[in-house]
C-alpha cells in the first residue's frame, strides 16, 4: 500500500464518508451478510464452504476497518479537546498533556495504518470467493443439477410421511414446508385423487419443485444482484481505503510536526499556532466523518 503523504487536507472529510459508504453494505447489515447467514445450512455441499469463507472475511474486514477508524477517532477527539486548551493557555501542564497526546498517536496511527492493509486483504479474497459463489449457484438450481434432485427426494420423503399420518384426511392437506430456503411446495392435484405410484409421485414433485424454483428466482437473481452490489462495494472500499489511509498519514505528519513544536519550551505560541490549528481542522473533520450519529428520543 503506498502512503505517500498528500499534498492537501482538501476534501478529506468527502473521501472519509465515501469509504464508510462504499464498505458498509458488504459487511454491516448488508442484505448478502443477513441473508448469509440467515440460511448458511441450506446451500449445497460445494456451495456451503464458499458461503462460511465469504462470511468469515467480510467481517474479519469489517472488524479490521472498525479497529483502524475508531481508534484514530478516539484520538481525534482527544487532540481536538486538548489542543485549544493548550493554545488558549500555555502552560507546562497543559504543554505536557499535548506532548504525551501527540507522542501516543505515532504507535496508534501507525496500528491504524496495518489494519486498513488487513482489511484490503479480507476484501481482496472475499471478492474472489464471492465469484465462485455465483457460479455455484448457478448450478445448483438447474432442473439437471444433483441439488435440484435432492429438494425432489426431500419433498416425496415429506409427501409419504404426510400422507401416512393424514390417512383418509389427505385431501385436506394444502402444502408441505420443505424446510430449505423457506420453500413451501404446494401438494400436487394428481397426488390428491387418490393412491399413485412412485413414478406419479417422483413426477408430480419433480415438476412442483421446478414450478417452485421458478416462482423463487426473484430471489436467487436478487441474490445475484447482492453478490454483484457486494463485490462493487468492495471493490470501491480498495479504491478509496487507500485515500483513508492517506488521511491517517496525514494526520502523523501533522501529528509529528506538532510534537516537535510542543515538545521546545521556548517555541513562541505564535509559531505553534498555525500547524495546531491545522492538525485540530484535521480532526475535527475526521470525526466529523467517522463518528455515529446519537439517537435522540424523538428518533425512536
Amino acid at each position: 500500500m503506498s502512503l505517500a503523504t498528500p499534498s492537501t487536507a482538501v476534501g478529506l472529510t468527502f473521501r472519509l464518508q465515501t469509504l464508510t459508504a462504499a464498505i458498509a453494505p458488504g459487511y454491516q447489515g448488508g442484505c448478502i451478510v443477513d441473508w448469509l447467514q440467515s440460511c448458511d445450512t441450506d446451500f449445497s455441499g460445494a456451495a456451503m464452504p464458499l458461503v462460511a469463507e465469504i462470511l468469515t472475511k467480510l467481517l474479519d474486514g469489517h472488524d479490521c476497518y472498525k479497529d483502524a477508524t475508531q481508534s484514530v477517532l478516539g484520538w481525534c477527539m482527544l487532540v481536538a479537546e486538548v489542543f485549544p486548551l493548550f493554545l488558549a493557555s500555555t502552560t507546562s501542564e497543559t504543554r505536557t498533556i499535548c506532548l504525551q497526546n501527540l507522542n501516543d498517536g505515532d504507535d496508534l496511527l501507525r496500528a491504524a495504518l496495518n489494519n486498513l492493509e488487513d482489511c484490503a486483504t479480507h476484501f481482496n479474497g472475499a471478492i474472489g470467493k464471492l465469484t465462485e459463489l455465483e457460479k455455484q449457484l448457478g448450478a445448483d438450481f438447474r432442473r439437471d443439477s444433483a441439488f435440484h434432485k435432492k429438494l425432489v427426494d426431500k419433498a416425496v420423503d415429506k409427501w409419504y410421511t404426510a400422507s401416512h399420518t393424514a390417512g383418509a384426511s389427505i385431501g385436506a392437506l394444502l402444502c408441505i414446508p420443505l424446510g430449505l430456503f423457506g420453500l413451501v411446495l404446494a401438494i400436487p392435484a394428481a397426488l390428491l385423487a387418490g393412491e399413485a405410484s412412485e413414478a406419479v409421485i417422483r413426477a408430480s414433485w419433480r415438476e412442483e419443485v421446478s414450478q417452485q424454483l421458478k416462482t423463487v428466482s426473484t430471489k436467487f437473481e436478487t441474490l445475484t444482484a447482492h453478490v454483484t452490489s457486494t463485490k462493487t462495494a468492495i471493490d470501491e472500499a480498495l479504491q478509496t481505503q487507500r485515500r483513508e489511509a492517506e488521511s491517517i498519514t496525514l494526520l502523523n505528519a501533522g501529528r509529528s510536526v506538532n510534537a516537535t513544536f510542543v515538545g521546545l519550551a521556548n517555541m513562541p505560541l505564535r509559531s505553534i499556532r498555525p500547524e495546531a490549528e491545522i492538525l485540530v481542522d484535521m480532526c475535527n473533520a475526521y470525526v466529523e466523518a467517522h463518528q455515529e450519529p446519537t439517537t435522540t428520543s424523538d428518533d425512536k
